[in-house]
């Protein structure tokens, strides 16, 4: 009577198993880290992700990032190494931009963007930088409570804190402290 290789082979590798149980393991389960209690787990973490946010059939935002983390109870994605782009209601492009952080809401047409935040109007080439702003797309504006600075492609510039402006950067309402240099002309 022949006996299968097969056979013989998986005879051998049961067998195998129960004498060195756990072979190839990279951690013991002692060695493995404890999460903290108080740390936050993500219910989805996203990779170069490319984000449209559409209202009302029409193209509004596009976010594209390395990485996301997704908080299902929050309805919030907190993302990294992002560039947005803003469109009208033609989806002609507005304005572009990027930042090292940003939050996008699920039950509002809301996004968050934090450090190193750039937005370059596609119409007057102006560019607005600051460490926070937030697009609120039910207005379709930014506003911000920091910082900005504003430079226009001939060079004028404009600062102060707190801002309100429409995606395009063409009405611009900087709130306090403001500050400009304009070129001669």
């Amino acid at each position: 009577m022949r006996i299968s290789l097969i056979f013989v082979l998986t005879v051998m590798l049961f067998f195998f198993a129960l004498l060195f149980p756990g072979y190839g393991m990279k951690k013991d389960v002692d060695e493995v880290e404890d999460i903290d209690e108080g740390t936050e787990i993500p219910d989805y973490i996203l990779h170069d992700v490319i984000h449209f946010h559409y209202e009302e059939g029409s193209l509004k935002v596009k976010v594209n990032f390395e990485k996301g983390n997704y908080y299902n109870d929050q309805g919030e994605l907190r993302v990294e190494n992002c560039q947005f782009v803003y469109y009208d209601i033609d989806n002609d492009v507005v304005s572009r931009g990027s930042s090292d952080r940003a939050k996008l809401y699920s039950d509002d047409s809301k996004l968050v963007a934090e450090e190193n935040v750039v937005v370059i109007s596609e119409e007057n080439k102006g560019k607005l930088e600051t460490e926070y702003l937030e697009w609120h797309g039910n207005d379709n504006q930014f506003t911000s409570d920091r910082f900005v600075k504003i430079t226009q492609e001939n060079g004028d510039t404009i600062s102060g804190v707190g801002l309100i402006a429409d995606v395009g950067l063409k009405r611009v309402t900087i709130k306090k402290d403001v500050k400009g240099s304009f070129k001669e002309k």
